[in-house]
């Protein structure tokens, strides 16, 4: 395997497992209503069939929504002549936090998540909450570059402080770029 493959495969979520359970899902639950076995509870004239297309093609436009922006990020790099770069920094770069971000020179690039960043286009790195009902439920570190964009680098666990590789992480980030700001 080449490191752009690798770099490729790396970065990019195979939406292939995705699809798939849609497309049986929505199989299954044509044929169910065709024969006559599945019908909505509340509006039972209503077959299933009739909404389970729509809903169908929802689900699987979602699940290539993200290609959209691995292609628009590659094409980014392949138009700025930083894509040779980019993979020759990712043979070199050291993984972090379980491997879940991996950080070269110039590029850290995040496990599944569409992203290759530069540290000269980062200006802040922060910690973003999801909370229902009054509980922290999700907590991701995000990246804001300088052009006010935030991007996603990876999921951090919910109810700890003391998240294993994340100074580490950190600091590697500052030393690679000191205008980073850390926002915590």
């Amino acid at each position: 395997m080449t490191p752009e493959d690798e770099m490729l495969k790396y970065v990019r979520y195979s939406s292939v497992f995705l699809t798939l359970f849609v497309t049986v899902c929505l199989a299954v639950s044509v044929a169910l209503s065709v024969a006559g076995l599945l019908k909505l509870s509340v509006y039972p004239d209503l077959p299933v069939s009739k909404l389970a297309l729509p809903v169908g093609l929802l689900l699987i436009g979602f699940a290539f929504v993200p290609s959209l922006s691995y292609r628009r990020m590659i094409n980014f790099l392949r138009n700025n002549g930083i894509y040779q770069e980019a993979i020759s920094d990712f043979t070199s770069a050291k993984p972090f936090m379980n491997d879940r971000m991996r950080m070269g020179d110039k590029y850290i690039f995040c496990r599944r998540k569409y992203v290759i960043l530069r540290y000269y286009d980062i200006s802040k790195v922060v910690q973003d909450y999801h909370i229902e009902n009054g509980l922290k439920t999700s907590r991701t570190l995000n990246a804001v570059d300088i052009y006010g964009n935030v991007w996603f680098l990876c999921n951090l666990e919910t109810n700890t402080d003391n998240q294993p590789g994340l100074k580490e992480a950190l600091d590697f980030m500052t030393s690679r770029n000191s205008g980073i700001t850390i926002d915590f």
